[in-house]
């Protein structure tokens, strides 16, 4: 049986020690924030773009979906999965069905500006 009370999210990094840090809450962004839209990076199919500028230490979103353990994700059933997250050997986070939700569309960047927080 694998826990099924795992949290991660995305939160904004802080690019610089010359940034101020906004002494007010962070904010929690959902769905709602954000628009989909096909990529701007070549064959990478949908992408996660934000509709209001985002500061630093907000918070994208939770990474959802089914959790999963390394001996499930052998048997092969998500192995052909886009959207898996490897958190542990006992927490891995297949993004798709209906468990999933936006953030599975941020994609990779040569210039990571977004830190994952488990």
């Amino acid at each position: 049986m694998v826990a099924q009370n795992l949290q991660i999210e995305y939160w904004i990094l802080r690019c610089s020690d010359s940034i101020i840090i906004n002494p007010a809450m962070p904010k929690k962004f959902t769905e709602t924030d954000f628009t989909i839209a096909p990529s701007t990076i070549p064959k990478a199919g949908l992408g996660l773009f934000a509709a209001n500028l985002i500061d630093i230490e907000d918070s994208i979103g939770y990474y959802t979906g089914e959790i999963i353990d390394w001996e499930s994700l052998k048997s092969g059933t998500f192995s052909s999965s886009c959207y898996i997250l490897w958190v542990t050997e006992k927490h891995i986070i297949v993004a798709e069905g209906p468990k999933a939700n936006y953030t599975r569309l941020i994609n990779h960047s040569t210039e990571p500006n977004a830190l994952l927080v488990v």
